[in-house]
């Protein structure tokens, strides 16, 4: 009898212990498909952190204009040994160009495939070069740069604010969630990296204004950290934030403003998430019904057409 009880006790004990040690591992999330990433955009390293079954329905690229352009990010040698993933219309790698002296937007619609431990990191790597030019090793460029004759930066000179990207980005809830949509936070990097007050030394909310600009360069990434979103706590926005669960959608929207200096080449394969998370919360996809969003802003949800409201789940 002393036995079974014990043998009880152990049982019980480990079922409470389990959730302690069921560990947090890395994970990489893109549009669609994240293990049909093309080895281009992502090293070896980085892949093994990607999980198949992760096309979500609600994943999508959008641009202001049409994905008709080469990948200038590809050297001529890598042309010439047939691994420029736009030589291979299958996988979807012709790029949206915003020239110079025009606005643009790209939007990035990524779900996270676990729950979340952390903060997360937007990546964001787009083909920028100087106006009119295809050659990135003799004419790449830095979003914002002033540029002389020549495929040359002006000796000197410094960035044009006024001419650089802004990033906003926001959350929202997948089936496994219910929350209104809230802005996320970055933290300014480098920058103190404590959340007392003053804060605005800090963090900054990813709105899409003048303060959330960024700075591109040519082909190379660049990686804004994202704060732990916490259940309860209220943004410089107002807006309430929810701990985010496997399955929820970040909308990452960069904005080109008319003051462009340069020509600037995404896809879809332009921004990832990365972050550390759950092991066991991956979420298939399938496995939720299509959440609807109204992406180009007429009113109706796209992925059911029936239900006239912004945000919500297809019936």
């Amino acid at each position: 009898m002393k036995t079974a009880v014990k043998m009880f006790c152990l049982l019980a004990a480990m079922i409470f212990i389990v959730p302690a040690f069921a560990g947090q591992e890395p994970y990489k999330a893109l549009v669609d498909e994240d293990t049909d990433v093309p080895g281009f955009y992502i090293s070896p390293k980085l892949y093994q952190f990607t999980h198949p079954h992760t096309s979500y329905l609600n994943e999508r690229f959008v641009s202001q204009t049409f994905p008709t352009r080469p990948e200038l990010c590809c050297t001529p040698d890598t042309r010439a040994a047939g691994e420029c993933p736009d030589q291979h219309p299958v996988l979807d790698a012709l790029t949206s160009l915003t020239s110079k002296g025009n606005s643009g937007w790209y939007e990035w619609w990524i779900q996270v495939p676990k729950k979340p431990e952390g903060e997360m990191n937007l990546e964001i790597e787009c083909g920028v070069l100087k106006p009119n030019e295809t050659d990135i090793l003799e004419c790449a460029a830095e979003t914002g740069e002033i540029v002389d004759p020549g495929c040359t930066r002006r000796a000197g000179s410094y960035l044009n604010p006024n001419a650089l990207p802004t990033i906003e980005a926001i959350a929202y809830a997948g089936c496994q969630n219910n929350f209104d949509p809230f802005h996320l936070t970055a933290y300014k990097n480098p920058g103190p990296y404590t959340l007392a007050r003053p804060i605005l030394n800090s963090i900054q909310t990813l709105d899409g204004g003048p303060n959330a600009r960024i700075a591109l360069k040519g082909c190379m990434d660049k990686t804004v950290l994202v704060k732990w979103p916490k259940e309860g706590q209220v943004n410089l926005l107002g807006e309430t934030e929810t701990a985010l669960r496997a399955g929820d959608i970040i909308k990452v929207r960069m904005n080109i403003p008319t003051a462009n200096t340069v020509d600037v080449y995404c896809n879809k394969y332009s921004v990832k998430i990365g972050g550390i998370g759950e092991p066991l919360t991956i979420l298939p996809d399938g496995v939720c019904p299509v959440v609807c969003f109204d992406h180009n802003g007429d009113g109706f949800c796209d992925t059911c057409p029936d239900v006239v409201v912004p945000y919500g789940v297809c019936d």
